[in-house]
């Protein structure tokens, strides 16, 4: 039987390098879910009405190219969180 796949955060020795980036996967993951353009619009615009910004028709995913994109910014955040969690945070 083999061992148990750990993930590389999660081996002893590496938390000390990633708790030193931590920071920066933030502050580029917090970027990136949070800008809104450049933008792809992936919907049908039937009149001047329904073109608006990119947060009214996707609030959770508008602020990355894709949706893919934003799924791994969004999870590399509740990563980050889960692993180092601040001031009024809990686990």
């Amino acid at each position: 039987m083999s061992a148990p796949h750990v993930p590389p955060g999660d081996r002893p020795g590496k938390l000390p390098e990633l708790a030193a980036l931590a920071g920066r996967f933030a502050a580029v993951a917090v970027a990136n879910v949070t800008r809104p353009y450049p933008y792809p619009p992936g919907h049908l615009l039937r009149g001047p009405e329904d073109l608006v910004p990119p947060r009214r028709h996707h609030p959770a995913f508008y602020g990355s190219y894709d949706w893919h994109s934003s799924v791994h910014m969004h999870w590399l955040l509740v990563r980050l969180l889960r692993r180092f969690p601040g001031p009024g945070c809990s686990r």
